[in-house]
């Protein structure tokens, strides 16, 4: 996430509690989350420190103009028992998002409450199941939310598909994006094109691994960066899966899981 300022010498979480508490999995559960809101901020902010670096040789050259407004969007945060802050509501992770992306400091102001973030449990199967809580399926089904674009390159076992990256969990629940990376991968993606039938639709980087949860109902990849990229930019992502996928799972006679129904994708 973007740095918060800690004039006050509040005290921090370990690295392990915050990697977790900031994971790709939980922004990936955020719900109400407008990632376009995000792309919009992250761009303005991009836009205005080229102005201003602008305006700043001028000045050097001897030079002044008025500049474009610079104020800055004000992150509401909690501040909790424990000393920490978390954002208040969905608009003001949007900003922390934003600011993240271009690894620059947030400006943020302590609230008595706020809405909050709602969290998606069936985007966070794998936190539940090490804690003990049991988690609802989705409700989404195998057939949603894709279609095949041919055999993955060199194995007929598997199969490209192009998928709304906005019903992917995580399977790494305890790791945070580098979120300058997300938005390097997103302007890779935006130099590509929008134009599912390239062939370097996927930027060149190749399709990301995916596969059905049959517990939680969900897709789930292990890539911290090119979902985000994708959702970011709200276009459908390049993935590959199996093509035989476990639908169900049951215990033998020793305890142990065994695939107890298998469905072909194509």
């Amino acid at each position: 996430m973007a740095r918060l300022s800690n004039a006050d010498n509040l005290p921090t979480r370990s690295l392990e509690c915050f990697s977790e508490a900031n994971s790709v999995a939980r922004v990936l559960a955020c719900q109400g989350l407008r990632w376009s809101s995000v792309l919009n901020l992250a761009l303005a902010l991009q836009n205005r420190a080229a102005e201003d670096s602008e305006a700043a040789h001028e000045l050097q050259q001897g030079q002044e103009r008025n500049t474009s407004d610079s104020s800055l969007k004000i992150v509401l945060v909690v501040q909790l028992s424990s000393g920490e802050c978390q954002v208040a509501d969905v608009a003001s992770l949007e900003i922390v998002l934003a600011h993240a992306l271009l690894d620059r400091l947030v400006l943020a102001r302590v609230t008595a409450g706020g809405s909050g973030v709602r969290l998606d449990p069936s985007k966070l199967f794998y936190e539940h199941q090490r804690c003990g809580t049991p988690v609802r399926p989705s409700g989404l089904q195998l057939e949603e939310g894709w279609r095949t674009l041919g055999p993955h390159t060199g194995s007929s076992r598997r199969v490209r598909m192009l998928m709304d990256p906005a019903i992917i969990a995580h399977s790494r629940d305890r790791d945070c994006a580098c979120w300058p990376k997300v938005w390097f991968f997103a302007q890779k993606l935006l130099v590509a094109g929008d134009d599912p039938a390239r062939e370097d639709f996927d930027g060149g980087l190749g399709p990301v691994p995916v596969r059905w949860n049959a517990d939680a109902g969900r897709w789930v990849a292990g890539n911290r960066h090119r979902v985000v990229a994708s959702l970011l930019l709200g276009r459908p992502l390049v993935v590959c899966a199996k093509v035989k996928q476990v639908t169900r799972w049951a215990s033998d006679k020793n305890g142990v899981l065994q695939p107890a129904e298998l469905r072909r994708l194509v």
